[in-house]
């Protein structure tokens, strides 16, 4: 199943620890176990959020997932605006 790029994660517990690589190379392709470290997640997560749809992923045509630095950069970056917004300070 090709996850919608569309869709984001709906926690921002889930993104904002990894404020620290905003700014990354945006051409950059992580694998999922890349993005579980950067994003600090439990091995195996970035992979079911992308199969989920509720993480923007490329699905290569061997069926292997990668995740756009681009696209994680303005995910965090739109749930960090969103959190600024209604007044959370998730990012300490």
């Amino acid at each position: 199943m090709r996850p919608d790029a569309g869709n984001t994660v709906n926690t921002a517990s889930h993104v904002l620890p990894a404020l620290y690589c905003v700014g990354m190379d945006t051409q950059k392709l992580f694998t999922p176990a890349e993005l579980d470290r950067i994003l600090r997640y439990p091995r195996g997560r970035s992979a079911r959020l992308a199969r989920a749809g509720k993480l923007p992923a490329i699905l290569l045509p061997d069926g292997e997932v990668r995740f756009s630095a681009g696209e994680i950069d303005r995910l965090i970056t739109a749930q960090r605006d969103t959190s600024a917004e209604q007044g959370g300070n998730h990012a300490r």
